[in-house]
């Protein structure tokens, strides 16, 4: 707030502190000093982005006060091999521009232009990865960055894409009732003062800690979060209605004690909750700087998992044509994220190259009537017991997962021409036709080796403490795999998502208050420019986990409070803790107040439906360390639920035997 400066208080304030000391003016500080201290921070952040590789680009759209539109653009640097102590792994996202659009059509060619500025003023060979969410021209963008430069993965921004189930299950003729209701009850909440202090006293009496959550505009899972919250707070509401202390316009019997209206309500209520929060859950632990693509792959299958695990309990009641709706819905969204256009396999890809993944049982057995196999270039060849290329003439180990290893094979492939044609690591880049050549041969020989976990794979030992990037960044060390390690630490080190520019979008609408509306977009952009440079540098978390979590159960959110199962009473909550907000948004100022149409009044196109998942083709959805990952509770060894294999805690364990006819042949 630069305007605080001609403040007679700051004045004052120097003038005790540092009398020697003549504070600028506010219009000196706004015009002159900020605007050359965030220029010296663009400069700085430029330079120190010349120096990484595996660099990600995000961006994403807004618009401040003054209707000037903008799109946000970050670089953001790997992750490191070597996890500080603070428990940062090397990741941090730069703004480096707020593209103006006003007065142009934002067509997916104008944003790939202005993101190419940014890309060729640091190199081109430097970047990795893009990640925006999937409108039009965003996606178009993304398509044309990865075309134009071979070395850039388009990744989907996963937390975005996450959401959008969420809206197709909204927009099913099952659930219209139960969230026409849902908000009829918020909308009455939100206006009645009155209503939201007898709730409160209720809930004092029950211990329910927190009150009814408004469905935001924004944010991510926010009509599920407004369920649960109406779930917590189902017994309060009852008691209030049921005594008469209080009416909900139009939908008040629906909390009449023991009458069908409010059972009914109440199963609805848990239908829609148990299909749509396995989504929030993942979406929730997608949102780290730390994810990584391969954690994008595994929180879907604990998706599908989880829904198949309540479509297929005949207690939860929902009719078989809507189970099939639903699956359609999962299966339209993973074909988009993972198997569609230059996405394919590239996430799947991330998770065969995490060693304890590559063996796991999650991925189902091949057909093994199946006689075709291929080779790490695409050609098609004939499954046998393969010669053995070793010097000792002993027989090599078979490959676990045949049909994986070949689509994973591919996908390298790919990255690896990319980087070997247009990337800047001197040990990939080359123009000489013949080393090219070799490169290609080399992995094929190491991807095969890895496949089958021979030397020297199964030689390096892997410290319980170390990540599958430091495993990796050991190997690339070693000439018999350097190749190899090379694309996998390119496939660990990005950052799958966007979220650094929905954090800028936080803080544009912090500094845009109301009060400041007719604030420019330059400064915003420079004010948050200084900001994000110092506050990064300053940074310190003393007691964080070096290793940053992956499961829902062990993060600290209030969604996993309230659908934890374990006994809640060794933490009584005193009456100072009880917000008397009776439909608060918990930090979003877009409510659904009944005068808005958010999100919740649009009808996606509906998907169809499936009688299967499709992704059961290659992953066992009945694996129990699936469902470990979005469960709210620690899972209790005791009762023969694996939680492995988890990325972050690397398995121990021998490898079973496997056929010997089940062999990739990359020769």
């Amino acid at each position: 707030m630069p305007s605080v400066v001609d403040s007679k208080e700051w004045k004052e304030m120097w003038e005790v502190s540092n009398p020697k000391y003549k504070p600028v003016s506010a219009s000196t500080l706004q015009d002159t000093q900020i605007p050359q201290e965030a220029e010296r921070v663009r400069a700085l952040q430029i330079e120190f982005l010349k120096t990484k590789r595996n660099l990600t680009i995000t961006y994403d759209g807004g618009a401040n006060r003054r209707r000037e539109s903008y799109y946000t653009i970050h670089v953001t640097t790997p992750a490191e091999p070597a996890t500080a102590a603070d428990g940062d792994d090397g990741r941090r996202p730069f703004l480096i521009e707020a593209a103006a659009g006003t007065g142009f059509s934002h067509t997916g060619q104008w944003i790939a232009k202005q993101m190419l500025q940014i890309i060729r003023r640091i190199g081109e060979g430097r970047f990795s990865a893009v990640s925006s969410d999937s409108t039009g021209n965003t996606k178009m963008c993304r398509r044309l960055l990865s075309a134009t430069i071979p070395t850039i993965l388009d990744l989907p921004d996963p937390v975005h894409h996450t959401n959008l189930p969420i809206k197709n299950i909204c927009a099913l003729e099952f659930f219209e009732d139960v969230i026409a209701n849902l908000r009829r009850t918020l909308t009455f909440f939100a206006h009645s003062d009155q209503a939201v202090n007898v709730l409160l006293e209720v809930r004092i009496e029950m211990d329910i800690g927190r009150g009814l959550e408004s469905i935001g505009t924004t944010r991510f899972g926010t009509v599920t979060i407004s369920a649960v919250s109406m779930r917590r707070c189902l017994p309060a509401l009852r008691e209030v209605c049921t005594t008469g202390r209080v009416v909900v316009e139009e939908v008040n019997y629906l909390f009449v004690r023991n009458t069908p209206a409010t059972l009914t309500f109440e199963t609805q209520l848990n239908q829609f909750i148990d299909v749509t929060l396995p989504f929030v859950k993942a979406l929730t632990c997608l949102e780290s700087t730390h994810s990584t693509i391969a954690d994008v792959f595994i929180f879907w299958c604990a998706i599908g998992a989880s829904l198949k695990k309540v479509l297929s309990n005949p207690a939860s009641g929902i009719p078989t044509s809507v189970r099939g709706e639903i699956r359609a819905i999962f299966n339209t969204r993973w074909r988009e994220l993972f198997e569609e256009g230059t996405t394919a396999d590239v996430h799947l890809s991330a998770v065969y190259l995490d060693p304890d993944w590559r063996d796991a049982a999650v991925f189902r057995d091949p057909n093994p009537l199946a006689t075709a196999a291929a080779t790490a270039s695409g050609k098609v060849g004939k499954s046998s017991k393969s010669e053995s290329n070793r010097a000792d003439g002993a027989p090599e180990p078979a490959v676990t997962h045949p049909v994986i290893a070949r689509r994973v094979a591919a996908r390298l492939m790919v990255i690896l021409k990319g980087e070997v044609t247009h990337g800047s690591d001197p040990l990939l880049r080359t123009d000489d036709p013949a080393r090219q050549a070799d490169i290609i041969n080399r992995f094929q020989l190491q991807f095969r080796a890895y496949a089958r976990n021979d030397y020297p794979y199964n030689s390096i030992p892997w410290e319980d403490s170390q990540s599958v990037l430091q495993w990796w960044t050991t190997l690339r060390s070693v000439r018999a795999a350097d190749i190899l390690a090379t694309l996998a630490i390119k496939l660990y080190a990005v950052v799958p998502n966007s979220m650094a520019d929905e954090r800028t979008a936080s803080a544009f609408t912090w500094l845009n208050s109301v009060s400041r509306n007719r604030q420019q977009l330059s400064t915003m952009v420079s004010q948050t420019q200084i900001r994000q440079y110092f506050r990064a540098r300053a940074k310190a978390r003393p007691h964080a986990d070096p290793k940053p979590s992956v499961k829902f159960c062990e993060i600290d959110s209030r969604l996993r409070d309230d659908t934890s199962t374990m006994n809640k009473s060794t933490k009584r909550q005193t009456s100072a803790q009880f917000k008397a907000n009776g439909a608060s948004a918990e930090g979003d100022g877009d409510v659904d107040d009944g005068s808005m149409h958010p999100w919740l009044d649009e009808k996606p196109d509906h998907c169809g439906s499936a009688v299967l998942f499709d992704i059961e083709r290659y992953i066992d959805l009945d694996r129990p360390e699936l469902l470990g990952f979005l469960s709210s509770d620690p899972v209790d060894s005791e009762q023969g639920v694996e939680l492995e294999p988890s990325l972050n805690t690397p398995l121990r364990k021998a490898r079973g035997d496997v056929s010997p006819d089940n062999v990739l042949n990359v020769s």
